[in-house]
């Protein structure tokens, strides 16, 4: 075989190798790609998915919207000692009533004004607006007006919550002011919730189906200051409540 010949045949194998290397290294590089796992804000779906996810788990849609009021009873565990024993709380939309070990603390918000008042002590009065958040985490129904009050609300990415992968949902995305959330990727439901203007810290479990709706039995909540674990053994919605329940007294 000429010289020429082999040059050609050599080159021809060089440049067909070529090509396959090429075309083995654009293989592995996609699969690479679609088969490593994806993290943070990319593995989000949006905030309508998230919020229909948790919607649907939560409860049947036409008892969500129900004007009824949820009665809980059960035990409060509080670092101060006068705040613990047993509870009773009422909550109706953003009103709410709560009484301790049989009337020695009273407290309840209104639309206007939160107030406690301490069996044989004076009645303590500030803007209900200072309490709006956290009374509203006993309100399951608040889901279906997320939308409207924060207009800004996204998913930002995913988080591990106590060992279950949970979404993490921002009310004012990089708002000091932002309140998180974190939705159970499996259960579809809120486990935790961090208000950052506050420093407080809630975390749900023991979820049971009352009246059509999951209630958590216990909520964990931590302050700056004292903190509180509720449980409770009773749960009930009670078709009316009149107002004056939530009023000072």
């Amino acid at each position: 075989m000429k010289k020429e010949s082999i040059f050609m045949a050599v080159a021809a194998f060089s440049s067909a190798a070529a090509f396959l290397f090429a075309a083995l290294s654009q293989f592995l590089v996609l699969t690479f790609f679609l088969s490593s796992p994806v993290t943070g804000a990319d593995a989000a779906p949006t905030i309508d998915n998230v919020i229909a996810q948790y919607a649907k788990a939560v409860g049947d849609r036409r008892s969500l919207e129900k004007n009824w009021a949820l009665e809980l009873r059960g035990h409060c565990e509080s670092s101060v000692a006068e705040e613990s024993g047993p509870i009773q709380v009422i909550v109706q939309g953003p009103k709410i009533f709560m009484q301790l070990s049989d009337g020695d603390l009273l407290m309840g918000v209104n639309q206007d004004t939160f107030w406690r008042h301490p069996r044989g002590g004076e009645i303590l009065k500030i803007p209900a607006g200072a309490m709006a958040e956290t009374v509203a985490i006993f309100d399951s129904a608040r889901v279906l007006h997320w939308k409207e009050k924060f207009p800004a609300i996204s998913v930002t990415g995913t988080q591990q919550v106590d060992g279950s992968d949970a979404y993490v949902i921002e009310t004012k995305p990089g708002d000091p002011s932002t309140e998180r959330l974190f939705i159970d990727r499996r259960s579809g439901l809120l486990i935790r919730e961090e208000i950052l203007a506050k420093h407080e810290v809630f975390t749900f479990a023991d979820f049971h189906l009352v009246d059509g709706i999951q209630v958590p039995f216990t909520i964990h909540q931590s302050t700056p200051g004292p903190s509180y674990t509720y449980k409770f053994s009773e749960a009930k919605h009670v078709a009316e409540v009149d107002d004056a329940m939530f009023a000072p007294r």
